[in-house]
């Protein structure tokens, strides 16, 4: 299964165009959409005031008990060629992961961070906290510095097969898991 065309489109037109990272926000919108039908699960994307240093991201939720059971957050394609930029992504990522994980029904948690097409995968498992949030963080030696981000952790581009699919597969793993709970 593909993408409906519109975001195909207009995911496609952000790429070429190299424009802010709002141009991704209708595209990701469309995808939420696509993989969560709104008849059980209310996406809600999150603004941040104007000069804000945070990526505009969506919470899924699942209607009863409405908590969440994913997130997604969406940053710049340019993001993806600064060091400090994905480190900065990762940690969001990670916070928004510990924020949310006592929230959620859930007993793995999955979040996406998205630097335009390409996707880096989190998940958290209250059944082996001990793993902690993965992926794990890894010193990539460097030089001087050390990249604890390396841009292979994006690896995956929402508009081809292969991410495509792990992005809907995840969403499935969480659909599933929601019809599983008792209430």
């Amino acid at each position: 299964m593909t993408w409906y065309p519109a975001i195909s489109y207009t995911m496609q037109r952000a790429i070429t165009q190299r424009v802010e990272p709002s141009a991704f926000n209708g595209p990701y919108d469309g995808i939420i959409h696509q993989l969560f039908e709104t008849g059980n699960y209310m996406n809600c994307p999150h603004f941040l005031r104007p000069g804000v240093n945070e990526p505009f991201w969506y919470e899924v939720q699942e209607v009863v008990p409405f908590s969440p059971i994913f997130f997604l957050e969406i940053r710049a394609l340019s993001a993806l060629d600064s060091v400090a930029d994905r480190e900065k992504a990762d940690l969001q990522t990670r916070e928004r992961m510990v924020k949310l994980v006592g929230q959620s029904p859930l007993r793995v948690l999955h979040g996406v961070s998205a630097m335009g097409p390409y996707l880096c995968f989190y998940k958290y498992d209250k059944d082996h906290p001990e793993l902690g949030i993965t992926p794990s963080i890894s010193l990539v030696e460097g030089g001087a510095s050390s990249d604890t981000t390396p841009r292979e952790l994006w690896n995956y581009d929402v508009m081809n097969e292969e991410g495509e699919n792990k992005l809907r597969g995840i969403a499935e793993e969480v659909k599933r898991a929601c019809s599983a709970l008792a209430f």
